[in-house]
């Protein structure tokens, strides 16, 4: 649960990359933002990750095929790099800003703005807030709002379950799931 955004898209030359990548490092040592430069030789992805306060980590990572990449499924062993790319899964990136609340919502929507404007052929965007959209910032802010709500609903229902003794991870998280869904409504 959180407001995400979720982005694909394609730099024009991947001769660009390095440009972006020190454009977006010089930004978040501006912004006193965490960032780390990714080079992955054996899957041939280079680029930028990089997060504002209580953000998800931001992507601005390609593939030599100039598409924007998910470095972190390269990390999880679970996953064939190989059908990764084949299926078209890893081009897709999500990126969880709520936590960071409105106002760094807007400045990573902004930035990514300026970012794609100048470096991308391709890019798709789809920001739960809408803000990406329509930069209406007060229906941003109602989304925040009404997320922020729901989730404290739920967060006061949770601190009413109690514990039953001897009871298995499994039935519980069902009596979870039971509980929320009478409360909530849901399937």
């Amino acid at each position: 649960m959180g407001l995400s955004i979720h982005y694909e898209g394609r730099i024009k030359d991947d001769t660009l990359v390095d440009q972006l990548t020190d454009e977006i490092q010089d930004i978040c040592n501006r912004m006193k933002w965490k960032s780390t430069v990714i080079d992955i030789p054996q899957a041939e992805i280079r680029g930028i990750i990089f997060a504002p306060k209580m953000s998800e980590l931001i992507q601005f990572c390609f593939h030599s095929d100039c598409r924007l990449v998910s470095p972190l499924l390269f990390f999880d062993k679970r996953f064939d790099l190989e059908k990764l790319l084949e299926d078209g899964l890893s081009y897709m990136c999500h990126t969880k800003t709520h936590y960071a609340g409105p106002d760094k919502h807007i400045a990573i929507i902004e930035l990514m703005r300026y970012i794609t404007e100048k470096y991308f052929s391709e890019f798709k965007m789809y920001d739960e807030t809408r803000y990406w959209e329509t930069k209406d910032k007060q229906k941003m802010l109602e989304r925040f709002a009404i997320n922020n709500a729901a989730m404290d609903a739920v967060a006061e229902t949770l601190s009413t379950i109690k514990r039953i003794p001897g009871e298995n991870p499994r039935s519980a998280v069902a009596r979870i799931e039971r509980i929320l869904r009478d409360k909530f409504g849901g399937k």
